[in-house]
Order: structure tokens, then C-alpha cells, then sequence
């Protein structure tokens, strides 16, 4: 059984990374060693890592340097998509089936030492399927639930849920939970109302949080950098007062008991 989740965006800036550290910081509320994973990355920072300086997400070093995430930097970001990445996987330099069997690894060996993984994605869920690694499909190879993060509204926010989830229908696998972002404080109970009304009752999809927008900490409040520890601490522990982490622990199990019963089914098919 994976204890871990996939988190992936209806879009660009909508507060994903701001989002994966409120889980982390919830979920360290009921493990000890709660591990992170950026499979696919593109903007990259320099660290020092085992082996010498190394090119990693500039994701990886917050979640490591500030939330403890302790696995090796070679596991917290196994693949980046460079300048010339696109060119070269369409001319076949890069298969993406060797691309996913690394993130594939590295994921076995962070999830393996950890109680808990958090598996953030880059951008929507469509975000590099050019090459064959959009979200969706890492999600799909690695077994995990999605969880959505979307902008806070209602008719826009839920277009943008049926648009992300059409896609990740199409390759195999289904939004399981959401998480409502940067929603004005004087809609929040009215946003809540409408979401869960439609996402839980008819789409059985999940409702995980609802983030009031932190409009007093100013435009940046969303960007989370490594040496910036007082800000984003303080916005870890914001989005984690506001995500129901029992509703999202039932969502992991509920996925992982579907998986087994699929399993069973189709080996029971194939020994026939």
C-alpha cells in the first residue's frame, strides 16, 4: 500500500508549491518522516548534493532545507526538462519510458523510507505530455491519487476541475481530491458550499481546503523561496490549518483499496 499523493495544478501560479508544503507540514503532524518528490521539473537551481554541485528543481532545496524532507537530491528530482528537452525527445534522444523508470525508482526509494510522500507535479495536468511525462501519466505510473489545486471561485474553478480531469481521464487515471486556493475570505463559505455540492455529491471527488488568500502578506506570498524561512513558515502553516488531513488520509485509502481490487481483477482476467 503507497502512502502518498500526487499533487498537480488546474494551471500556472494557481499555488501548488504553496499547497504541498501545507500538506507536508499537516502530515508531520501525524508521521515522523514525511518525504517530497518533484518527478519533472523545469526551472533549476544548483545544490550541493552527494556527488558535487547538481542542477535540481527549485523546489527541491524548500522542501529538504526547511521541511526536512531528507532524501537525496538525486531522488527529489530525478528528471529536469532543460532547454533542447522538447527537440530532442520528439527526434527519440530521450525515451520517455527510461525517463518514467527513473522517476519510477526514485520514488521507490523516497517512498521506502518514509511514512508518507508528497508528489508534486509541474504545472496543469497536461503540463508534459509533449514528451510523454505530463502529470497525469506520472500519476498513472506511479499509482498515486491526484489531488487538484484550483484557483478560488466557483463556475471558473469547477470548468477548470472538468477540463484538468477530462485529461487525466483520457490517460487512464482521475482527480481524487481538490484544494481550493486564494479564495477571497468574505466567499469562502459560499466558494466551500457550491464546490462540495458539486464535486462531492455528484463527481465523488473531494473537497480537501479551502485557503483563504493571505492578501495581507503582499503579491509574493505565493512564491516560497529556501532562505526566506519566517515567510514561508508562515504560509506552510496557513494552507495546513486549512486542509482536512483525516479526509485527505481517507482519500489516499480509499485509491489505494480500488487499486488492489483492479489488481486482483486483472490478474484474475490474465490467468485465464
Amino acid at each position: 500500500m503507497r502512502r502518498a499523493l500526487f499533487v498537480a495544478a488546474s494551471s500556472q501560479h494557481t499555488g501548488k508549491t504553496c499547497s504541498s508544503s501545507g500538506l507536508v507540514r499537516s502530515l508531520q503532524g501525524v508521521f515522523d518522516r514525511v518525504g517530497y518528490i518533484k518527478p519533472v521539473g523545469q526551472k533549476s537551481v544548483q545544490v550541493q548534493a552527494r556527488e558535487g554541485l547538481r542542477s535540481v528543481d527549485k523546489d527541491a532545496p524548500i522542501f529538504k532545507e526547511l521541511f526536512g524532507c531528507d532524501a537525496d537530491y538525486a531522488d527529489m528530482s530525478p528528471v529536469l526538462i532543460k532547454k533542447g528537452y522538447t527537440k530532442a525527445s520528439l527526434e527519440g534522444r530521450i525515451s520517455a519510458s527510461h525517463e518514467l523508470q527513473a522517476i519510477e525508482e526514485s520514488f521507490a526509494r523516497v517512498h521506502d523510507s518514509h511514512e508518507f510522500t508528497v508528489v508534486e507535479g509541474t504545472g496543469h495536468c497536461g503540463v508534459g505530455a509533449s514528451v510523454g511525462l505530463s502529470n497525469a501519466r506520472v500519476a498513472r505510473s506511479l499509482g498515486l491519487p491526484i489531488v487538484l489545486v484550483l484557483n478560488g471561485g466557483i463556475g471558473n474553478t469547477l470548468d477548470q476541475f472538468f477540463l484538468n480531469n477530462g485529461f487525466c481521464n483520457m490517460e487512464g487515471t482521475s482527480v481524487r481530491g481538490v484544494i481550493i486556493n486564494k479564495v477571497r475570505p468574505d466567499k469562502l463559505e459560499e466558494v466551500q458550499h457550491y464546490t462540495q455540492r458539486t464535486l462531492e455529491e455528484y463527481c465523488d471527488v473531494q473537497v480537501l481546503g479551502c485557503i483563504p488568500d493571505l492578501q495581507d502578506l503582499g503579491k509574493q506570498v505565493h512564491k516560497l523561496r529556501p532562505e526566506d524561512r519566517e515567510r514561508t513558515a508562515i504560509v506552510a502553516d496557513h494552507y495546513a490549518q486549512h486542509i482536512d488531513i483525516e479526509k485527505l488520509l481517507d482519500v489516499v485509502d480509499q485509491h489505494n483499496s480500488t487499486l488492489q481490487v483492479t489488481n486482483r481483477m486483472g490478474s484474475a482476467v490474465a490467468s485465464k
